[in-house]
């Protein structure tokens, strides 16, 4: 009886080893593999600003090129644009958690449909690719009114450097 005893224990030896073991694996790693998301966008961004609605069964959509800077907690966008205007430049605050929070301040006196403003909660998602310039995607659905507002946003270098 003793030796079926010692076998048995030796085998829940072997089994807490090996789960200790597995357990400090997946903790370790899961530090690695963590990515806490950006508490700051501070940089100058130039790409496409769209906004994209279905009206009675048909898709329109409206782009233009924008400028958008953003610093610690601030951010200005400008539709560098000099023919028709589609869009408003505006400024206003913003955060960055799981997802990016625009609020705006204040929008330049210009004939444009504030609606098409980007306002509210974006989701964001960056592209890092190794021979280009970081792209990054702020997109929002509003599903009531059946409207998408997207920037494609490619930082550019820092000045500074």
């Amino acid at each position: 009886m003793n030796k079926i005893e010692s076998v048995k224990k030796m085998g829940n030896v072997k089994k807490l080893l090996l789960l200790t073991f597995v357990s400090l694996l997946l903790l370790s790693c899961a530090k690695d593999i963590f990515v806490p998301p950006p508490t700051s966008l501070r940089g100058f961004y130039i790409g496409r600003y769209f906004v994209i609605n279905n009206v009675s069964g048909s898709t329109i959509t409206r782009e233009d090129v924008v400028h958008w800077t953003f610093t610690d907690a601030t951010h200005i966008c400008v539709f560098p644009s000099l023919t028709v205007r589609k869009f408003c430049d505006f400024s206003g605050s913003y955060t960055v958690e799981s997802n990016l929070s625009l609020t705006i301040a204040q929008v330049a006196t210009q004939i444009c449909n504030l609606d098409d403003v980007p306002e509210d909660v974006f989701s964001i998602r960056w592209v890092r690719p190794d021979d280009a310039a970081d792209t990054l995607y702020i997109e929002q659905f509003d599903i009531p009114n059946d409207r998408k507002k997207i920037a494609v946003l490619a930082r550019q270098p820092d000045a500074t450097n």
